[in-house]
């Protein structure tokens, strides 16, 4: 099983290139992508488990000023997360929002949600970023920029 960890801008690893003077194959590089994505598979990422949050019931709470922040939610593929999902779906559809589905067994798993969900966009994650940054120990959960709601 194989864990995804907290990401970091690409910023940070560019900061000792210069691609100023670099040329780019055009031919080539577009060759090495189509190689690239026939030879990734969705699986890989799978299954999803979060080491720091678990499905079950938050109090939501309100950030101390409000965050410049697209809404999105954070769920996974437990029966709580989907009944809460028919639940919100108007409102996660009103606002747009991603969903991060931070647990889950397979890719075939975000195609279900996809096809009883029609409209939201799921999108899979580690998860143990968000929750660890929200300091949010339990899912499903809808952050806006006002808060963390439940």
């Amino acid at each position: 099983m194989a864990t995804v960890g907290e990401t970091k801008p690409a910023e940070e690893y560019y900061t000792n290139l210069s691609f100023r003077d670099s040329k780019v194959d055009a031919e080539k590089a577009s060759k090495l992508l189509k190689e690239a994505r026939s030879s990734i598979s969705r699986e890989m990422f799978f299954p999803l488990v979060p080491s720091n949050m678990q499905p079950g019931v938050m109090k939501g709470f309100k950030f101390q000023e409000a965050k410049t922040v697209q809404p999105f939610a954070v769920v996974g593929t437990d029966p709580l997360s989907i009944k809460w999902l028919r639940f919100r779906f108007d409102k996660l559809a009103e606002l747009n929002a991603p969903i991060y589905v931070v647990e889950a067994e397979s890719f075939q798993q975000l195609q279900a949600f996809s096809s009883e969900f029609s409209g939201l966009k799921f999108v899979p994650s580690s998860g143990d970023g968000i929750g660890k940054e929200l300091k949010v120990g339990a899912y499903p959960f809808l952050v806006t920029s006002t808060g963390v709601w439940q």
